[in-house]
């Protein structure tokens, strides 16, 4: 179930972007806990700067890391991540 999942940022990962001054979290963690299955992951950006400067709404994307277990076993891998939402300063 939805409700299972949790996901949570890193409070040491803050970067500041220099361009539009929005704060984003670059490392989260994300844990799944359900009778089927349990994760727990560890996603993290492979760069600083990857905001995407919209006028209408900067956003952040860009390429991750991403290592852990699921159902006990080690993964890991790469993935692309958007975050909508900026923190303003």
């Amino acid at each position: 179930p939805i409700t299972g999942i949790s996901i949570d940022p890193d409070p040491q990962s803050r970067w500041v972007s220099g361009l539009t001054g929005n704060a984003y979290f670059l490392r989260y963690r994300v844990r799944l806990d359900s009778p089927q299955r349990h994760a727990d992951l560890r996603i993290e950006m492979a760069l600083d700067n990857q905001e995407v400067p919209v006028a209408s709404e900067p956003t952040y994307a860009g390429l991750t890391t991403v290592s852990g277990t699921i159902d006990g076993r080690t993964v890991s891998g790469a993935g692309f991540t958007e975050i909508w939402s900026g923190l303003k300063q």
